[in-house]
């Protein structure tokens, strides 16, 4: 209608392309499709679809109402009824499904998805950037951000676990500091039922800020559906209890998902639990070493005192049993106790009885090996002997009372270290 210098456009339908001047490379189809542009390389199909863009440039849409209010914004693409209707000047965004980010305060998202019946964002005045919606009535609330489904979904999944990356050679001040029991004894693990309705309420999943979606027939007949949520019994943590127990640790635990306006909901990342949990692993594991190298050295000891004791004990019976012997054959028999304590570490006495009717007798200390180290001259009757271990190195030992140039008895003894 207006146009005087632009080239290669075209229009088909009442009003399309009518205030378009010099723009090029337009394509209009449809009752006002882009009605006031003046801009090019705009693809327009469906009533009134553009109808407010002017300067706005290398835009698609495809459906009735959609880019409706569009004007200086740019490169977007819009597939669907209403579809980005509310966008004015934001640019880079993609919506395909009927009324997608069609909310009246959706008007400058930029690089922005939103795939599916009603998927759109939540925030009145804040625009989002670099965000993705996928899914019947799926809600964004912040940047950077992906949601998918909306809060009916119940089961999201595949074939194999999702993969962070995690490459060394881009992770900086990489540091060993993940506190494990100090963090993971603060946790408390919680059952619950999760508040569906409230959250679709806060979210507004039914339509309430669109007018496309606040009609009857386009209520998502959900209900059913909420209610089946409802009463699921969950097992988890509570965000705020996490984020609590991060900061009395001093940790600055990635697994929880903060909001970024109050708009938006707290969330957990369970898998990077993980770390914390390996850690407490870790540090239980120490402990159990510890206390396993210390039971070892107390069954040693014990051991040896069992061993102390048995000997002591036998030695008290022998000596025993021994002078009930002498006494019960006259004295006429040499004997030799075993020496007490044994082992032994300081001094140590060996106890002997040699009959009156003996020439000649003597203690010697011999080797494993049979070779006499010491030797002491003895006289008749009872007697003893006493050694001190700093005269020998710590080890095995015989020694034998000898009775006429023969052996009368032999005993083993230990010297500790």
């Amino acid at each position: 209608y207006s146009n005087e210098t632009g080239h290669y456009n075209t229009a088909t339908g009442r009003l399309a392309l009518c205030s378009n001047v010099s723009g090029e490379s337009n394509t209009a189809t449809g009752y006002y499709a882009l009605r006031f542009t003046t801009s090019s390389d705009n693809t327009a199909h469906g009533y009134a679809a553009l109808y407010f863009n002017t300067s706005g440039d290398r835009h698609v849409a495809d459906g009735h109402h959609a880019l409706y209010s569009n004007t200086t914004g740019y490169s977007n693409t819009a597939v669907g009824y209403g579809a980005l209707s509310e966008n004015t000047i934001g640019g880079n965004n993609t919506a395909i499904g009927y009324a997608t980010a069609s909310a009246i305060y959706n008007v400058n998202n930029t690089n922005c998805t939103f795939l599916g019946y009603g998927s759109d964002e939540v925030l009145d005045g804040i625009n989002l950037t670099n965000s993705t919606a996928l899914g019947n009535s799926s809600r964004i609330t912040g940047n950077n951000q992906v949601r998918i489904g909306n809060s009916t979904i119940m089961s999201i999944g595949g074939y194999q676990n999702w993969t962070s990356i995690s490459d060394e050679r881009f992770k900086k001040e990489i540091k060993e500091n993940v506190p494990g029991l100090e963090f993971i004894n603060k946790l408390k693990p919680v059952t619950y039922h999760l508040d569906v309705t409230g959250i679709s309420k806060f979210l507004h999943e039914a339509g309430s800020e669109n007018p496309l979606l606040d009609r009857e027939e386009e209520k998502d007949p959900g209900e059913k559906y909420i209610h089946e949520k409802e009463q699921i019994v969950y097992t988890g943590f509570i965000a705020q209890d996490v984020e609590a127990a991060a900061i009395e640790s001093g940790y600055d635990f990635s697994g929880i998902d903060k909001p970024q306006n109050e708009s938006s909901l707290y969330g957990l990342r369970y898998a990077e639990f993980v770390v914390p949990l390996v850690k407490a692993v870790q540090e239980l594991s120490a402990e159990n070493n510890a206390i396993r190298k210390t039971n070892e050295e107390l069954m040693i000891r014990l051991e040896k005192l069992e061993q102390v004791t048995v000997i002591n004990a036998a030695s008290l019976q022998e000596q025993q049993t021994l002078q009930t012997v002498v006494v019960t054959t006259e004295n006429n028999i040499p004997l030799l106790w075993q020496n007490a304590p044994n082992p032994f570490t300081g001094r140590t006495n060996i106890q002997y009885y040699v009959p009156e009717n003996v020439s000649s007798s003597y203690i010697i200390i011999s080797a494993q090996n049979g070779n006499v180290i010491f030797s002491f001259q003895t006289a008749t009757g009872y007697g003893s002997v006493e050694l001190n271990a700093s005269v020998l190195p710590p080890g095995a030992y015989q020694y034998s009372l000898m009775v006429n140039g023969q052996v009368a008895d032999t005993k083993q003894m230990l010297i500790g270290k």
